[in-house]
């Protein structure tokens, strides 16, 4: 574990690097670099010098703790550059057209020993962000009436059609997507009318172990979240944190902001994309899915409520022409029938009241909200979003799909 002493030293340099808004997630193209590769590796050149200036500047340090540590991170900057060096080579060959090229040498650098070691010490079991006290929660726009759970389950394979590339997702392989709160379902939806909204509450059916859940969504990596002087860095391993320093280029990559919304193709979707096609192909590993917060709300971005859980199917082509969901996932999750949200609003379920529901009122009471969008996580508790989570949660049933 991390001495107060490192912690101290890991602190600071995380604050360097979480206080420059351009390596830290999500990350834009600027203005001025011709293309992703070349402001990807601007990114990076930028992240190494800030490694590199504190590094040289404690491994001299008085406390030999602090020293020792600094000079062990030293010995990773290898790793750091060959991270960036197949990242920016990667998005060459998928420009370039050589698609399998692309996944190829991704796939050599990331099966390689240290570096699958390295993405196992940056995951979150699956239990740790679904459970019994934690659901996720998925919604769905339907102009017909929904009740069956598979409906609101990933999309049918026999469907595949109906899937289009996103950040995660490659055109014609269906992924579950789930969100921490309904309001960050909703917002990934483009905010489509309430009245055509069905909502489904997921928990992880028993503690998978086996089940990682590669943890972008970290609070190493959230720039407005306070260490909480350096608590958190005393209670991560030295390992962790030394392994989210050597995939930093890695998940700059995967957080680009898309410059044109409406696009066909979208440049910051090549490494995600990759990276997804790489879980899902890897049968027999553990990590099955990614936590990563969302691009599209930046005024809640830092918040809890708007992390996204994507995960793939783990599953063969035969298994995908005979059975129309994921065996795999069906055995993970329970969830709740689909209800629509404008019924399950008329249900006037009483909501305990907490610490966090009296917070919020005293803020409007206070008149304390200036920019509702920013303000929302103060009042959060006390809004619709909120009330229906709890009423999904503590009313309905949750059950594995049916069938398949």
């Amino acid at each position: 574990m991390v001495t107060v002493t490192n912690s101290t030293a890991y602190g600071s340099l995380f604050s360097s690097l979480r206080s420059c808004s351009e390596i830290t997630p999500p990350c834009e193209i600027k203005d001025g670099t011709s293309d992703i590769i070349e402001d990807f590796n601007v990114k990076c050149e930028s992240y190494i010098e800030i490694l590199k200036s504190h590094t040289s500047n404690l491994a001299n340090h008085h406390h030999l703790s602090t020293k020792m540590a600094m000079r062990r991170l030293q010995r990773y900057m290898r790793t750091i550059y060959d991270v960036q060096d197949t990242i920016s080579e990667c998005l060459e060959h998928f420009l370039s057209g050589d698609i399998q090229a692309a996944y190829d040498l991704f796939d050599k650098t990331f099966s390689s020993k240290s570096k699958s070691e390295h993405l196992k010490n940056i995951c979150i079991n699956l239990n740790e962000i679904c459970n019994d006290d934690r659901p996720l929660y998925r919604v769905r726009k339907s102009d017909r009436f929904l009740e069956d759970r598979k409906e609101l389950f990933h999309i049918p394979f026999k469907m595949r059609h109906l899937v289009s590339a996103q950040r995660y997702s490659v055109a014609g392989l269906p992924c579950l997507y789930l969100g921490t709160s309904l309001y960050i379902c909703w917002q990934e939806m483009g905010k489509p009318d309430f009245d055509r909204l069905y909502i489904s509450s997921f928990k992880s059916i028993s503690s998978p172990t086996d089940k990682l859940i590669l943890n972008f969504s970290s609070e190493l990596l959230n720039s407005s979240i306070s260490l909480r002087k350096d608590y958190i860095l005393r209670v991560i391993p030295e390992e962790i944190l030394i392994s989210y320093l050597c995939l930093w280029p890695l998940i700059i990559a995967c957080n680009y902001i898309k410059k044109q919304p409406d696009a066909a193709f979208n440049e910051e979707y090549i490494i995600p994309n990759i990276l997804m096609q790489w879980i899902s192909k890897r049968e027999r590993s553990p990590i099955i899915g990614i936590a990563y917060r969302s691009t599209k709300i930046t005024s809640i971005k830092h918040s809890n409520l708007a992390i996204n859980v994507v995960i793939p199917p783990k599953a063969t082509y035969k298994q995908m022409t005979t059975n129309l969901y994921c065996p795999t996932l069906s055995k993970t999750f329970k969830l709740t029938k689909p209800i629509s949200w404008q019924l399950l609003k008329t249900l006037d379920y009483p909501i305990k009241r907490d610490t966090e529901f009296d917070k919020a009122i005293d803020h409007i009471q206070n008149r304390e909200i200036k920019n509702f969008h920013e303000d929302l996580v103060k009042f959060y508790p006390i809004t619709d979003f909120r009330r229906l989570e709890k009423t999904i949660d503590e009313v309905l049933p949750y059950e594995p799909i049916e069938g398949n």
